[in-house]
């Protein structure tokens, strides 16, 4: 806990010095601008939070080539989530790479966690796949990673209204109550 809140600490005072140095933080502190701000962080940085959890959870879960691999479906269900909350369509080119990541994750998912050459870990592999806290990694790192697309989403809409960086140090100060 004490990692993610100086994490969450040293985000904001980069984004508390530059928009200092570029003359924003007066109007961030504005009570009207604070209210509006605060309130578009707010489902983002929740979601945030429990996408952390999650990947937690899976990484303690998983192998690593296992949970890197289906961490990757991120980028997925960020496409999915800005098409759906905000019609913005991908290329074909686009959706081809998107497949492809998907049908990697769902091979990698049905050869369960990753092998080597020796039979007592291959045993140990085919073990590990069958526990139910393996399957818990499974539906944890998706999860996380469809959070985290719907997250990015959100952001992005809030994005049309504010400054990164006034969404940034939003967020940091939602997550910071939050933990």
């Amino acid at each position: 806990l004490m990692v993610v809140l100086l994490q969450e600490a040293a985000k904001a005072a980069c984004a508390v010095t530059v928009m200092s140095s570029q003359g924003h933080l007066r109007a961030f502190l504005q009570p009207s601008r604070l209210t509006l701000i605060l309130y578009a962080a707010a489902l983002p940085a929740g979601i945030y939070c429990v996408q952390n959890w999650s990947t937690q959870v899976a990484y303690q879960a998983l192998d690593s080539v296992t949970f890197n691999c289906l961490n990757q479906t991120k980028l997925v269900s960020t496409a999915l989530c800005v098409y759906l909350l905000s019609g913005k369509k991908q290329s074909r080119m686009q959706m081809l790479a998107l497949l492809m990541l998907v049908v990697s994750a769902l091979l990698l998912q049905a050869d369960g966690p990753s092998s080597s050459s020796s039979t007592a870990a291959t045993t140990a592999s085919q073990t590990a796949a069958a526990s139910p806290a393996y399957h818990q990694g499974i539906v944890a790192i998706l999860g996380a990673s469809m959070l985290s697309g719907l997250a990015s989403a959100v952001s992005q809409q809030s994005l049309q209204r504010m400054s990164g960086f006034e969404l940034t140090l939003g967020m940091c100060i939602v997550s910071t109550v939050l933990l």
